[in-house]
């Protein structure tokens, strides 16, 4: 698999369908292997470079441009997502919104949260107790696998 740039656009962003009017994703009881990654960004081509390296990489995944949009993909459908990739800053909600909202509704899900200010990586890290990772932009596609295997298997 070739190395991916930042910024670079992607082409497919879902491994299952869950757009609106599309089929519903009912993920309760799947392993966590199968269960999807719930990505928010609100640059939809940041968003679906990881959307396709994740989907690349074998993970099942949502893709949504903002918070109130990926709420409304899991709470419409029902999906237990495994981990939330998000962006600490979005216009509509920020990460740390739709980390706390999400986790407080599905107890378990894992996040790992990316911005391109190094202070707001250090302070998700450093304030937020359900966040198992942090990932500057621009990052690798290796660096972007690594930090899910990594979110993935964080036992706190």
């Amino acid at each position: 698999m070739s190395e991916d740039r930042p910024g670079t656009p992607a082409t497919e962003t879902r491994a299952h369908p869950t757009t609106e009017g599309g089929p519903t994703l009912h993920a309760t009881g799947l392993p966590a292997s199968r269960r999807p990654i719930v990505v928010v960004d609100d640059d939809p081509a940041s968003a679906a470079r990881i959307g396709r390296i994740l989907v690349e990489a074998g993970h099942p995944t949502i893709t949504a441009t903002g918070g109130r949009s990926a709420l409304h993909q899991v709470f419409g459908s029902s999906v237990e997502p495994v981990l939330l990739i998000c962006a600490i800053e979005m216009s509509e909600m920020s990460g740390i919104e739709l980390a706390a909202r999400l986790t407080a509704a599905r107890p378990g899900v894992r996040v790992l949260l990316i911005s391109a200010d190094p202070r707001s990586v250090e302070r998700a890290r450093a304030h937020l107790p359900e966040v198992d990772g942090a990932l500057l932009k621009p990052f690798s596609s290796d660096e972007l696998r690594g930090a899910v295997t990594a979110a993935l298997a964080y036992d706190p």
